[in-house]
């Protein structure tokens, strides 16, 4: 029987604008076992992580936390990949569009994804297969020269990074641990600092996507009703496009997760606001064992809901890791996807000039004679 997952100890680092995460998971084909949590915050917020100075402070959290990520032996690191310039899209491709096409078909679409500012840029994509048949596939792309800057982040703190993936596929790999049995409309949602991330899925597949530039920076540290409601307006907003063009009446299930859902009254006001929608922290406790984190950081008298904001900044980064390690985390993996697009490239480069290898060659045994 073919393996569903890879197996081993996966890492998986998420750089936001307030703290670094990291979480290390165990993975076998028997279990899922989150062994720990570690992060790394910054004096204050990074709003731009694109200055030097920027840099330099993430680049000295990464040494910090790799010290510490030291312990653990054989692992695979990898990282959750946000950018404003990563693109997103869902394609319904057509039902000619045959598995021989396939990639054909998304370096096409790709390229047609690049904002105007990159349009002529080099690129990288990767991607998910939703459905065969005819194919359904969630594909991200971004700038070459964007995603180089991201890895040299870790190259600079002595971090190999085997894996990239967009946080599109983090959520995706996450909902494969809840339980949506009979729902036909499930929203997951991270709120971030500086931006949110948003899936809406049906029927168990990954229908809408998008990537609101509004988080926890807009808000007090005790976020007001007045700040929670105008970014929970953002959000409706996005079901009610969904809504239209989907057909579905409502949104039956939302669920967040992140740190800015760890805020203080946020969880309780977002009931309020979105009822009757059933809402809640997102639990991956059926999904994979948290409980030797949890018995590290509490004691049996801590609260439950002190227990789930706790671990709910860490979620993306969990389901990095099942991402890395799913069957098909290859295609979801912009390293990979880059490498392999790099090696297309200077095949054909090398083909290209072929004609002129070989005129050189005749003239040059022309000359020996």
């Amino acid at each position: 029987m073919k393996k569903k997952t890879h197996e081993g100890n996966f890492v998986t680092i998420d750089i936001g604008s307030v703290s670094i995460k990291a979480v290390v998971v165990e993975i076998s084909a028997k279990t899922k076992r989150l062994v720990s949590v570690e992060e790394e915050k910054y004096d204050a917020p990074l709003l731009n992580r694109e200055d030097e100075q920027s840099k330099s402070i993430v680049v000295k959290a990464l040494k910090r936390l790799n010290e510490r990520l030291s312990v653990y032996k054989n692992i695979t690191v990898g990282s959750i990949y946000s950018n404003r310039e990563l693109q997103v899209k869902i394609l319904d491709l057509p039902q000619q569009i045959q598995a021989n096409v396939l990639e054909k078909t998304l370096n096409w679409e790709a390229k047609k994804m690049l904002s105007a500012s990159y349009k002529d840029a080099p690129y990288s994509y990767s991607y998910k297969i939703i459905r065969n048949n005819p194919f359904s596939v969630v594909l991200s792309v971004v700038p070459d020269s964007l995603l180089k800057k991201h890895i040299d982040l870790f190259k600079s703190a002595g971090i190999k990074l085997s894996g990239l993936y967009p946080e599109v596929y983090s959520g995706t790999a996450l909902l494969g641990m809840a339980d949506i049995t009979g729902l036909p409309a499930v929203s997951v949602v991270n709120v971030g600092y500086v931006g949110t991330h948003l899936q809406i899925f049906s029927a168990g597949e990954l229908k809408f996507y998008r990537y609101i530039p509004s988080g926890m920076s807009e808000m007090s540290v005790k976020p007001t009703s007045a700040e929670l409601e105008v970014y929970s307006q953002k959000i409706r907003f996005s079901f009610d496009y969904f809504r239209a063009v989907s057909k579905l009446n409502q949104i039956d299930l939302l669920s967040f997760m992140g740190g800015g859902a760890a805020s203080e009254g946020f969880l309780a006001y977002e009931q309020s606001y979105f009822s009757p929608t059933k809402i809640n922290a997102l639990d991956v406790s059926s999904g994979i064992d948290i409980a030797a984190v949890m018995s590290k950081s509490h004691n049996e008298a801590v609260s439950a809901e002190a227990k789930q904001k706790y671990i709910l900044p860490f979620i993306p980064a969990i389901g990095g890791s099942l991402a890395g390690s799913a069957k098909d985390s290859d295609k979801m993996n912009l390293i990979a996807q880059m490498a392999a697009r790099e090696k297309e490239r200077l095949y054909e480069n090398f083909v290209n000039k072929m004609p002129i290898y070989g005129a050189v060659g005749i003239l040059l045994a022309a000359l020996a004679v």
